[in-house]
């Protein structure tokens, strides 16, 4: 062999092997070695741990955040509200620690087994995604960073999905509340042969087409023959912070003006028995509040519903004012939803307490559309099944 070729080899073998000892074999043990090293010689061995591990690291039990930054940089995720200052008052919660003399700062907690977040990193003013992790998402329309856990269930992603039904768009004037509304209605498949549809209504339309791909969960079940054919009506909000707040004109909108708009172009059952009312976070407290003030539907889902930071007890007494009650409730609670995780607790204990079917479920998840999106066949199933 050439000495020239061989020496290459001995060098690269040596650098390997050197380089491997550089490296700590876990991050506690890098937190130990970090102390006894200069500045400069400290971001070298974080350095060569990074290029060697996939971050964020699963160790032992926890879960390792890091980040790279010349000013004090924050974590915001599901786990601690994304720190929205309207509803969270404990700074200390997205802190992250400094290791040693170096500019990287690192956030540890542990996390469900089949547990899901978005997260960003706020550095200074600037909200950034993790560099050291490729995955994200969008919610709300907004890009995240994404972390899932090994055990974390998959789901069918309904993209390609080709619609056998239709995805109408459509729009109403309303005079109670003096505004248009964009609406968008989906027609299941054979829709003109039938009569006198069950209709669900969609809080925060566009966002259950664009994020959640409701129509095409919706197309799926009822092609598969799991639920029965439904009209979906998805229908935007113009104020949605009025709206979705126990507004009187909203609902008085719903009842009065979009059903009989609706009633008047399709065929839509009368009987509030069959029609639903679905909502997330606040769309999920409007969807409650139309329940025992709306007559026009007797099954209600709620995502994550968002009462804070009105109490469970105030809210639930103002539904009682109603005598109108609802056969079917369908609640979920997001364990990583900081914020509002315990709404869905104390509402399922309230739902409990009296004369109506409910169903409720808990996830390993956070706030937002992809999470409810994997409960949406369970809610339509539940509402909707074919015996």
């Amino acid at each position: 062999m050439n000495l020239k070729i061989l020496f290459f080899f001995c060098w690269y073998f040596f650098q390997i092997t050197y380089s491997s000892s550089q490296s700590p074999k876990n991050f506690q043990r890098l937190l130990v070695e970090v102390k006894e090293l200069s500045k400069e010689n400290q971001g070298q061995l974080i350095a060569n741990y990074v290029t060697r591990n996939s971050f964020p690291l699963l160790e032992d039990d926890s879960v390792i955040f890091l980040v790279n930054s010349t000013v004090e940089p924050q974590i915001l995720g599901d786990f601690n509200g994304f720190m929205n200052k309207r509803y969270v008052t404990d700074s200390s919660l997205s802190y992250m620690t400094k290791i040693g003399l170096s500019d990287w700062y690192y956030y540890k907690r542990q996390f469900e087994p089949q547990s899901v977040v978005n997260y960003n990193f706020l550095l200074g003013e600037k909200t950034i995604l993790d560099t050291l992790n490729s995955s994200r998402r969008q919610s709300f329309g907004s890009l995240y960073s994404l972390f899932k856990m090994p055990d974390a269930k998959s789901y069918p992603s309904y993209k390609s999905y080709q619609l056998e039904g239709n995805l109408l768009k459509d729009s109403i004037f309303s005079e109670i509340q003096q505004h248009s509304r964009t609406l968008h209605v989906y027609l299941p498949p054979d829709y003109e042969q039938n009569h006198s549809l069950p209709a669900i209504y969609f809080h925060d339309g566009s966002f259950h087409i664009s994020e959640m791909q409701a129509h095409k969960i919706i197309d799926s079940l009822i092609v598969n023959n799991i639920i029965t054919p439904v009209i979906a009506v998805f229908d935007d909000p113009v104020i949605r912070g009025k709206e979705y707040r126990e507004d009187s004109a909203f609902s008085s909108y719903v009842e009065n003006e979009l059903f009989q708009t609706l009633e008047s172009k399709y065929s839509i059952s009368l009987d509030a028995d069959d029609n639903a009312a679905i909502g997330f976070s606040r769309g999920g407290m409007s969807a409650l509040y139309l329940s025992r003030l709306n007559h026009r539907f007797s099954k209600i889902g709620a995502f994550s519903p968002a009462i804070y930071p009105k109490s469970i007890p105030a809210f639930t007494k103002e539904l009682e004012s109603s005598s109108q009650k609802s056969a079917h409730y369908f609640i979920t609670k997001s364990a990583y939803d900081y914020i509002w995780a315990d709404d869905a607790s104390k509402l399922k204990d309230y739902f409990s307490r009296i004369d109506v079917q409910l169903s409720y479920t808990e996830i390993p998840m956070g706030h937002n559309i992809q999470s409810w999106r994997t409960l949406l066949d369970d809610m339509l199933i539940g509402f909707y099944s074919i015996d």
